[in-house]
């Protein structure tokens, strides 16, 4: 081979190797950027996961969900949920909690995934609508009347006779229509728990449903004399639930069930009051006595 080939041959080597370095550079560069990309997926597919927070209603039922003068939602639903929802990984902060008119709460948590609604009662008519933990309180649930005049009730047909304010589409509306097969037509649907006592003060409804145990809370905020009042009758005794959203995933479902198990265990082996004696301070609403 000729001095001048042997001198081309040896630019097309060089050639060459710098050609390979260069792909290999690329390779590299290609495969770091393949890595950030994974790693930043991973991180977004994480972050999204944390990031998914519950949107909380709650059905004020003193003493297990109150409103503070401040809007600041509290009760000892509210303090056992918080526990529950931390144990279970997926923790809720206290400003989460909303407190909206009943109907509405029902409705946006039967349609919108990521959100739950507590003190709810757990009905037939409900079951499938939403996943369920619970429960995380118990109550009387009953007709609250005037002491004066006096209504008595004796059986359950009596019932029908009187005009009976309730909140529309509440656990007591369907108790009422199914156990009491009193028509919707005529019972008196009202918004809010507010719109109960004022209709049952200004003598519009005879009677209102509510829970023995949030009933001394609405009369003193609405400035009512308790001693005015009394529990006429019980019409069950109520188990209150969370209920999610029907999406939510049931293993977490199960976590938060796990949770709550386990905060009730410990509360009765160590004989602990618990949430409930922080908030209870005064008994229930008295049952109407036999004169």
């Amino acid at each position: 081979m000729s001095g001048k080939n042997k001198v081309v041959a040896s630019g097309e080597v060089k050639c060459i190797v710098q050609i390979m370095e260069v792909r290999d550079k690329f390779r590299l560069i290609d495969g770091f950027r393949l890595l950030c990309l994974s790693i930043a997926v991973v991180f977004f597919m994480i972050g999204g996961v944390n990031a998914a927070e519950f949107t909380v209603y709650v059905g004020r039922v003193a003493p297990f969900t109150m409103v503070a003068h401040n809007g600041e939602v509290t009760g000892a639903a509210v303090d056992l949920m918080v526990n529950v929802m931390q144990m279970a990984g997926r923790p809720i902060d206290r400003s989460q909690v909303k407190n909206i008119s009943w109907a509405r709460a029902v409705y946006e948590v039967e349609h919108t995934p990521d959100s739950m609604v507590f003190c709810m009662a757990r009905t037939p008519q409900r079951e499938d609508k939403y996943k369920w933990v619970g429960p995380i309180a118990e109550l009387n649930l009953g007709l609250l009347g005037k002491k004066e005049p006096r209504i008595e009730i004796t059986n359950n047909s009596e019932v029908a006779a009187y005009r009976i304010g309730v909140v529309r589409n509440s656990g007591p509306m369907q108790i009422l229509e199914d156990v009491y097969e009193i028509p919707h037509s005529k019972l008196t649907l009202l918004p809010s728990d507010t719109a109960q006592f004022k209709m049952l003060a200004q003598g519009r409804v005879d009677l209102i449903t509510q829970a023995d145990t949030a009933a001394p809370d609405w009369l003193a905020k609405l400035n009512m004399d308790q001693s005015d009042y009394e529990m006429v009758h019980v019409m069950k005794k109520l188990q209150l639930y969370a209920a999610f959203n029907k999406e939510t995933d049931d293993a977490f479902i199960n976590k938060a069930q796990a949770a709550l198990d386990a905060i009730k265990a410990d509360c009765g082996a160590k004989k602990k009051p618990c949430a409930l004696q922080k908030y209870l301070k005064d008994g229930p609403i008295p049952l109407q006595q036999p004169r």
